[in-house]
């Protein structure tokens, strides 16, 4: 996705969840690794991101309302909006910002509005390496090897903070964080790239098996929108 980068407004939003979208996929998960393992090194990081990826995959679909927090370093600022992501099997994926701003990645196209801007295109996509939603982000980084757990791990009620590392030395983001309660639910998400541009995703509420409204997942050029040069609208 070419949104400007910048400190403000929807498109840049989507350029961040893009640079997630793009990361190179590490080596697929091996071995099941049991939950009772408690090293507190990698073996007990892949058995708490396993847990997580248990819970998603579950579910048929769910929703879940989260807070982004998003700092630009080169500017020394930050933006901060809500949302609501919505997912269905297989591999449909919505969300949608209290701006306006939609993005729906469907079959193989990525269908973004920016309200803000009031711009509108599409992007083929392999809706399988979107990774926006937990399981798919989750199963494209791996457990850091030489610092698997955050230094403020555990949190209370269980949370455990896993530090995630990309399969090559130039992949973005550079670094995930990602915080998973007890229950295998992601309560945050920090992605941090290596030009210190950082965002985090905080999880407000987790639906599994919720229902998205109609047309969530549906996106089409809004009247008025102007769609961006050399989009299908």
């Amino acid at each position: 996705m070419t949104a400007e980068r910048g400190p403000t407004g929807a498109g840049r939003r989507v350029a961040v969840l893009l640079a997630l979208a793009l990361a190179a996929p590490w080596t697929p998960w091996g071995t099941a690794v049991p939950a009772s393992a408690a090293d507190g090194g990698p073996a007990e990081a892949r058995a708490v991101v396993r847990g997580a990826l248990a819970r998603y995959e579950a579910a048929a679909s769910y929703s879940l309302d989260f807070v982004q927090e998003t700092y630009w370093a080169l500017a020394d600022s930050t933006v901060t909006v809500r949302g609501t992501l919505y997912y269905r099997k297989p591999g449909t994926i919505a969300i949608a910002y209290d701006d306006g701003s939609r993005i729906v990645v469907a079959g193989d196209s990525m269908r973004v509005y920016t309200a803000q801007t009031n711009q509108f295109f599409v992007v083929g996509v392999d809706s399988s390496d979107v990774a926006v939603d937990p399981p798919s982000l989750l199963r494209a980084y791996e457990p850091d090897p030489k610092r698997p757990f955050a230094e403020s791990d555990p949190l209370p009620g269980g949370v455990r903070v896993v530090n995630l590392r990309p399969g090559g030395p130039y992949a973005e983001p550079a670094r995930v964080e990602v915080a998973v309660d007890a229950s295998g639910n992601v309560d945050s998400i920090m992605a941090v790239s290596a030009s210190g541009d950082r965002t985090v995703y905080r999880v407000l509420a987790s639906r599994f098996g919720a229902q998205a409204p109609e047309g969530t997942f549906t996106l089409r050029c809004p009247r008025g929108a102007t769609p961006v040069r050399g989009s299908p609208f």
